[in-house]
């Protein structure tokens, strides 16, 4: 069996990125990706975020840190939120918006 080796290439990770946001455009692939690159968050945990966990209801912005407890270590980390995760984001709300989608339920769902 082989195992699957992480992309190293600044270059294939912006192609990545560009495939689902010029390409074949898919905004929650495009903020799933941006999301991972700029967390460095597993899988598993940007599933379970919520609207919630990403976004102030109250003040009606995005937060610049999530709190996050990893599913396969059980440690709780904070994370910051930088402007290209905050950017991706942005852009799945603004999909998302028009899909009825934002709640403070799951964020990918």
């Amino acid at each position: 069996m082989s195992t699957t080796q992480p992309i190293r290439s600044l270059e294939e990770l912006q192609q990545l990125k560009n495939f689902y946001y010029l390409q074949e455009p898919n905004p929650r692939n495009y903020t799933l990706i941006t999301l991972g690159l700029n967390t460095a968050l597993r899988i598993s945990d940007l599933l379970q975020l919520t609207w919630g966990d990403v976004y102030d209801f109250e003040i009606q912005k995005f937060r610049y840190h999530i709190t996050v407890t990893e599913q396969k270590t059980g440690k709780e980390n904070r994370i910051a939120v930088n402007q290209n995760a905050q950017q991706a984001l942005l852009l799945y709300q603004e999909y998302s918006v028009g899909a009825n989608k934002v709640t403070s339920t799951s964020l990918y769902s």
